[in-house]
């Protein structure tokens, strides 16, 4: 989370672009924003994206976005079933391929 925190106080960061990027296991996990500023979480395996999360939680929201993180982490440690996919008022999954 500090990592975000910097590259999102030390310039202004241009919807779609890559804020974070993580590997978790096999699996690629990227940060950015999207054109509402909404933070946004996809995962991908490869080249292939296979999950995207929107997080209702704008820049300075950071409280929101670590809980994002925390849930988006327990489902891709989970069955990664579409019924276990998180929807609620931090989070919302999509399932991509």
């Amino acid at each position: 989370m500090q990592q975000i925190k910097h590259k999102e106080s030390e310039s202004k960061i241009e919807p779609g672009r890559k804020i974070h990027v993580f590997e978790y296991g096999f699996l690629e996990v990227r940060f950015d924003r999207d054109v509402t500023l909404n933070g946004r979480i996809c995962i991908f395996n490869g080249k292939e994206r296979l999950f995207t999360f929107i997080v209702f939680a704008k820049q300075g929201d950071y409280d929101i976005l670590e809980q994002a993180f925390v849930a988006v982490i327990d489902f891709l440690g989970g069955n990664r079933s579409i019924k276990t996919l998180p929807n609620n008022n931090i989070l919302k999954g999509h399932i991509n391929h």
